[in-house]
């Protein structure tokens, strides 16, 4: 695995003991174990702005955000079936969250103040939060 140099997101999966990561030098996620120890690349060839980055280790998945090729990706928790769920409407998409007993999936915009939801596998595509105003950005999101 190359060194680290540009990690944007993070995300844990505590049962499964790996802690993941977004890399903008590597383009690439990586992960390892929760000590640190074997550090691999688990997903490359993204662009060079990878953001946000969500699990959901009962369905399976990991998600994350493609910020320069404006889309947001999945693919199975063993790396394979790598995919597109979002390619449109996302305005500088940033924080990422999976909610699982629902099905839902969660994004905040950087631009325009809107947080938006859609199923996991990208469907039904809906804005939850618009602000009203132009200068409100959101960068992070969480769910509980």
């Amino acid at each position: 695995m190359e060194a680290s140099s540009r990690p944007r997101s993070i995300a844990l999966d505590v049962s499964g003991g790996k802690l993941y990561w977004t890399d903008n030098g590597t383009n690439s996620i990586g992960r390892a174990n929760l000590d640190g120890s074997g550090a691999e690349d688990f997903v490359t060839g993204l662009s060079s702005y990878a953001t946000g980055i969500a699990l959901d280790p009962t369905g399976g998945m990991i998600y994350w955000i493609d910020d320069d090729a404006d889309r947001i990706q999945r693919a199975n928790l063993d790396g394979t079936g790598v995919e597109d769920i979002v390619m449109s409407g996302l305005a500088w998409p940033h924080g990422l969250a999976v909610d699982p007993v629902n099905q839902k999936l969660y994004w905040s915009h950087r631009r325009g103040g809107k947080i938006t939801r859609a199923n996991l596998d990208g469907t039904s595509i809906s804005n939850v939060v618009v602000s009203d105003g132009n200068n409100l950005e959101f960068y992070g999101i969480a769910l509980h």
